[in-house]
C-alpha cells in the first residue's frame, strides 16, 4: 500500500510540474498590471508589503495613511 501512495505521489508532482512550466509571462497574468489597492482615500491605499526573512507566515502592510498591518498566517 505503501508503495503505490509513494508511486501515486510521484506522479502527481510530475504532472502538476509539467504543468507549470509550460505557462509563462502573459499566459498567466494576460494583461493584468500591477496597482494600488482599496479606496482612493489616502488612508486606504496599500504601498509597502514586506515578509519577514525567515517566516513565510509574517507579513507587514504599511498603509499610505501611515498604519501598518502584521499578519501571521500568511495574509
Amino acid at each position: 500500500m505503501k508503495k503505490i501512495i509513494t508511486f501515486t505521489a510521484i506522479i502527481l508532482m510530475a504532472t502538476a510540474n509539467a504543468q507549470i512550466s509550460k505557462l509563462t509571462g502573459k499566459q498567466v497574468f494576460g494583461g493584468l498590471r500591477a496597482r494600488h489597492l482599496g479606496p482612493t482615500l489616502t488612508s486606504g491605499r496599500v504601498t509597502d508589503i514586506a515578509v519577514h526573512p525567515t517566516d513565510n507566515n509574517t507579513i507587514y502592510v504599511g498603509t499610505a495613511g501611515g498604519g501598518v498591518w502584521k499578519s501571521q498566517n500568511g495574509g
